[in-house]
């Protein structure tokens, strides 16, 4: 596997899956650019952080499933299987208690051997309506 993939794997399975922010500076370069799900944009790593927050509050378990990563040069596209439980607000709907599972893909740009851009295309349109389903 490559170190490029390596990095996606660490992305994933330990930041995101364990919230373990100390990967942050380690994975992304300082200025690194992220487009959000729900199209916001975050600038830097200490924002960056601080989305993570912001996404671990309504969701609790949150667990990002790696189903297939393509590399090419500088870039690789994943496509992931989320879920986790709605415990609080998102997109305007209050918390359902109830499991929530949507797909994605997320396209990363490296540079430096850091991340340095991120774009995540997520499902939105099945997560609002499980969180309709729920309200």
């Amino acid at each position: 596997m490559s170190a490029q993939k390596d990095m996606i794997h660490a992305f994933y399975e330990r930041m995101w899956n364990q919230l373990d922010k100390s990967l942050v500076p380690e994975l992304m370069l300082d200025n690194v650019t992220y487009r959000t799900l729900v199209g916001d944009v975050v600038e830097g790593r200490d924002d960056y952080a601080g989305y993570m927050d912001k996404v671990a509050g309504p969701f609790a378990d949150f667990r990002a499933e790696i189903l297939d990563l393509i590399e090419e040069d500088d870039r690789i596209a994943a496509k992931l299987r989320f879920r986790a439980i709605h415990k609080g607000e998102f997109l305007g709907y209050a918390p359902t208690g109830n499991e929530l599972e949507w797909e994605g893909s997320t396209h990363f740009t490296f540079r430096d051997g850091k991340i340095s851009d991120i774009w995540v295309l997520g499902d939105i349109f099945t997560l609002e309506q499980k969180l309709k389903a729920g309200a």
